[in-house]
């Protein structure tokens, strides 16, 4: 399953962050292993999207939130991103930089 044109995102300036939604035709199944990887596009005539980071979550790892049936949780830091963790300098990824992840279940 690719998410390509499914998943939408929105730039939180003021909050320093991007929010990802994916809508009633995003995820339907999210089991086992899954690699999410993030692109932009550079602009340009023809140009080809260049990859940001990536990484692989496994839904054993998901916590629970307390007091929220059914929603689940999981943050990877920038050590544990692919590509992010080479920038040492921090030039493109702050020193803090984080991915936070809700995931809701329908039908808890």
């Amino acid at each position: 399953w690719k998410s390509k044109g499914k998943v939408k995102c929105t730039r939180r300036p003021g909050l320093d962050y991007l929010l990802f939604t994916s809508g009633q035709s995003g995820i339907v199944r999210l089991s086992d292993d899954a690699k999410f990887t993030f692109t932009y596009d550079k602009g340009g005539f023809m140009a080809k999207k260049q990859k940001m980071f990536h990484f692989w979550i496994n839904t054993r790892f998901l916590h629970s939130v307390p007091g929220k049936p059914g929603y689940f949780e999981y943050t990877l830091f920038k050590p544990e991103l692919d590509k992010a963790c080479k920038d040492k300098k921090h030039e493109t990824f702050a020193d803090n930089f984080r991915v936070e992840m809700e995931f809701f279940v329908d039908d808890f």
